[in-house]
């Protein structure tokens, strides 16, 4: 079984472009797969604890999840007061303040962002349901309707260029494949490691029987 996932945007979505500097940040349409992992993992923990996170962290790493390329989208870029570099931060003294720029991000006008998961994580319509922003910490969203579906509909799937020949293409991130733990994504872990995705080659597919 695999459920179709939608949610309303309250306001603008931006996800910064994974190679894109801290100074200026292009942003993509859609989430990345890690990002929707992620949003699961921290409502586990808001809901349940670290544990229960712990517990569960594999079932979320290794779910089937398929992105939802939007129909329809606009994007707009903003100028922003931004701090230059984190390292300014970390020397600073009381009586300074920290050297800032100016920077741009790209906001994108979607009005919903779609995704299908399957079943395999317990209570995951709670966990769902307790998700409050996908993207950055401003891209608040509410969740529309959870459905089992048997068809899913303009999906990023992987490209093979052998068998997809040419198409648009799109990138997208997830956690990797390998012996990736609880640890290497927590946020606030002592043994948090960067650069735990690794990124696939997608095209959109218009339709996908299950």
């Amino acid at each position: 079984m695999i459920y179709k996932v939608i949610y309303k945007t309250a306001g603008f979505f931006s996800l910064k472009k994974y190679n894109d500097s801290h100074l200026n940040g292009r942003s993509y349409e859609y989430p990345m797969a890690y990002t929707i992992r992620g949003a699961i993992l921290s409502s586990v923990i808001q809901l349940e604890g670290i544990e229960k996170a712990k517990e569960l962290f594999y079932k979320i790493k290794n779910a089937i999840l398929y992105i939802q390329y939007p129909r329809e989208h606009g994007k707009a870029s903003v100028k922003l007061k931004l701090a230059s570099n984190s390292y300014y931060d970390e020397k600073k003294t009381n009586n300074e303040e920290g050297l800032s720029s100016v920077g741009v991000r790209e906001f994108v006008d979607v009005e919903s962002i779609v995704f299908y998961i399957d079943n395999s994580i317990p209570n995951l319509k709670t966990y769902l349901n307790n998700i409050e922003c996908i993207g950055d910490s401003q891209s608040l969203v509410y969740l529309e309707s959870i459905e089992a579906v048997k068809r899913m509909e303009n999906v990023l799937m992987e490209w093979v260029e052998e068998r997809d020949g040419n198409a648009d293409l799109f990138e997208l991130y997830d956690w990797k494949t390998g012996k990736i733990r609880f640890e290497d994504v927590y946020l606030f872990s002592e043994k948090r490691s960067r650069r735990q995705q690794e990124r696939k080659i997608c095209f959109v597919k218009e339709t996908v029987t299950i």
